[in-house]
């Protein structure tokens, strides 16, 4: 950089400096340390960053003591933005659910919402039990609680109401309860299966 006194040597007779920056041509009177305004304005915000990360670094433990107390005075703020958050991530808000569910039951393995949108098309939008097409859940065909893992091929889309009803019984266990109870329906209704 030149010294006081001194011509930069970016100074053009015709009024104009090139910014040290950018490089782009400028009205001299506009200069702020040899750059254009944009560019200066850029380096006053960096450093103005710069400062706040140092401030902060230096009065971390007097920042975590006010949110902690605005957080005790103000719960419905929280609650109010998990709903948000929720509702705005809905598909990785349950994705992140169920796989705490499943590690908190011992299971192992995991998937993704990616994996488990392969599967619904997979099944072609319907429940693996009933076919009906709607809402569908994720169903472990070996239930958690009977050592079934939570890795994707272990998982089938159900409706709400084929999930319910298999509960903790396996996929084999569930289709055979359902058989006999179509069976009982139709000996009662006077159909020979």
């Amino acid at each position: 950089m030149p010294s006081r006194g001194e011509i930069p040597v970016n100074f053009v007779v015709s009024g104009t400096l090139s910014c040290a920056s950018c490089g782009v041509e400028t009205a001299r009177r506009s200069f702020a340390q040899h750059r254009c305004p944009t560019c200066a304005a850029i380096v006053r915000l960096e450093l103005k960053r710069a400062d706040g990360r140092r401030y902060y670094a230096r009065n971390r433990p007097k920042f975590y003591a006010a949110a902690k107390l605005h957080r005790k005075r103000h719960p419905e703020v929280r609650r109010r933005d998990r709903a948000r958050w929720r509702e705005a991530h809905r598909d990785l808000y349950i994705n992140n659910k169920r796989a705490t569910d499943a590690r908190r039951r011992g299971a192992t393995g995991r998937h993704t919402a990616a994996e488990w949108a392969e599967v619904v098309r997979g099944f072609k939008g319907r429940c693996a039990y009933c076919g009906t097409a709607g809402r569908l859940e994720r169903d472990h065909v070996i239930p958690l609680r009977r050592g079934g893992t939570n890795d994707i091929s272990n998982i089938v889309p159900a409706c709400p109401s084929c999930n319910r009803r298999k509960a903790g019984r396996t996929d084999v266990e569930f289709r055979a309860a359902e058989d006999l109870e179509r069976m009982a329906k139709g000996e009662r209704s006077g159909v020979v299966g």
